[in-house]
């Protein structure tokens, strides 16, 4: 405060001018100028998130074989009577009576396995039937 005293009136006068100068004419340009940017990180929130949009309603093509018992007789390895197989890169799917069941391991990531389903081997009854011709048939629909 003592330095103010020591000030002239002149020099008083000039300080509160430069001071009401910079409170209008710099702060405002400077605060037009944040909310430009924000505009501007809006606008490329904005963009990345139609593009990410985009992308998600893309239709993933899907193509499924149904597959039944008569097709396989007796090599048919499920306890159902048919189920439609399909992949997903390298996950192979089976779809059978409302659910779907992995059918390799890879697969399981997403769903559970074909256990459920999966029908025993009736000349070693200790094992399941060869799951092979369906994993075969729903690579088909990779391709």
């Amino acid at each position: 405060m003592e330095f103010w005293k020591k000030l002239s009136l002149v020099k008083k006068i000039a300080i509160i001018i430069l001071g009401l100068f910079v409170i209008i004419l710099i702060i405002p340009q400077n605060k037009e100028a944040q909310l430009r940017r924000e505009q501007e990180k809006q606008q490329k929130k904005e963009v990345k998130n139609n593009s990410i949009q985009k992308e998600e309603e893309k239709p993933i093509k899907e193509t499924r074989i149904t597959v039944t018992r008569a097709d396989l007789g007796d090599a048919f390895p499920l306890t159902v009577d048919k189920c439609e197989v399909y992949c997903e890169g390298d996950m192979l799917f089976c779809y059978a009576d409302g659910t779907t069941y992995a059918l390799n391991g890879t697969a399981r990531q997403k769903q559970p396995a074909i256990d459920p389903i999966w029908a025993q081997n009736p000349d070693i009854p200790e094992a399941k039937k060869g799951i092979s011709p369906l994993m075969e048939i729903a690579r088909k629909t990779c391709k």
